[in-house]
């Protein structure tokens, strides 16, 4: 088992939990039977927000980037966790007191994340919709490549850690 660490921005972890991907929100059908086609085992708290959220229109650029990343990772790198299927952590401690700070939540918790299945070391970096689609492409596929990329600011590793896990200890 390995041991990571996540930024509790929604506040509502606790030791001991253990995240499991679930199915709610979703009841009318055909939607309901083709959510569960594309994710059959369920789907985590960041998969509902953009899968589940009626508020979270195709149209917004978050969404639109997150359903073509999800895309080229199950044409191009199927092995790989879903970031829809995840949760997602920070190497150390010290990196997610980074990442708190790089997400504008200076006071947000910080929880050990006991980690036992598949997981996936991405340079978030490259999770943008600057320049060309090709250049969008390319970075697409560095990313579940899990080089470094082409980036001017450098990387921030993140690793997507497929659920369930289990919440440990409260750091920071």
């Amino acid at each position: 088992m390995k041991t990571f660490y996540t930024v509790d921005r929604a506040r509502t972890l606790s030791p001991g939990q253990v995240l499991s991907p679930f199915r709610n929100g979703v009841s009318e059908e055909p939607f309901r039977t083709f959510l569960d086609d594309l994710f059959p085992n369920g789907i985590s708290r960041h998969g509902q927000q953009y899968l589940e959220n009626p508020n979270c229109a195709f149209s917004s650029r978050e969404g639109a980037l997150e359903l073509y990343f999800e895309e080229v990772r199950k044409r191009c790198y199927q092995e790989l966790p879903s970031r829809f299927e995840s949760i997602f952590c920070c190497e150390s401690a010290d990196e997610a007191i980074e990442m708190r700070g790089m997400l504008h939540n200076p006071g947000v918790p910080i929880f050990e994340v006991k980690v036992d299945g598949s997981i996936h070391r991405a340079n978030m970096s490259l999770l943008n919709n600057v320049g060309s689609i090709l250049s969008l492409s390319h970075r697409a596929h560095e990313y579940w490549q899990g080089v470094e990329g082409g980036v001017d600011q450098g990387p921030v590793w993140e690793i997507i850690a497929k659920l369930p896990v289990e919440v440990g200890q409260r750091i920071r």
